[in-house]
């Protein structure tokens, strides 16, 4: 899938046969790029324990970085029926979203973290509980006291 992804531009429909006729094929005899298939393999890899503990490996080889860190609360407007779905206010406009939070090291802008929230969540909470959450994974660079 990286490969295609890589070597095209296509929908993901086509993987399969993409995969089929070229050499990527011969060399994953097992792959089974199937509609169905990656739709179980994006859905396992969204998984929220998946990417705790992806951040929670990553995070061990970075922790020697010391030069602080930037957070980022993005509204992210979408009318999709889903839970995350919630009607949010910020720059003076209401409107239906899910909220995506980043956190990069402040240096090198390389990615620390990230989660997804409800688009009603309002920031100050939101940070809060970021900052309890990256603490516990020993990435906080301040004590409590500073903020």
């Amino acid at each position: 899938m990286i490969y295609f992804k890589l070597i095209k531009s296509s929908a993901m429909q086509y993987a399969n046969t993409w995969l089929r006729g070229n050499f990527a094929g011969l060399l994953h005899t097992s792959a089974d790029l199937s509609s169905q298939r990656i739709s179980e393999f994006l859905k396992m890899l969204g998984a929220e324990r998946v990417w705790r503990q992806f951040f929670k490996e990553y995070l061990e080889k970075l922790i020697g970085s010391k030069t602080g860190i930037i957070v980022d609360s993005t509204g992210l407007p979408n009318e999709i029926d889903f839970p995350l779905t919630a009607w949010g206010c910020h720059g003076g406009e209401c409107e239906q979203e899910t909220r995506l939070l980043m956190v990069v090291e402040k240096e090198t802008g390389m990615p620390l973290y990230f989660r997804y929230m409800a688009g009603n969540i309002v920031d100050v909470k939101t940070l809060a509980n970021t900052v309890a959450e990256l603490d516990q994974m020993g990435v906080i660079l301040f004590s409590r006291a500073s903020w």
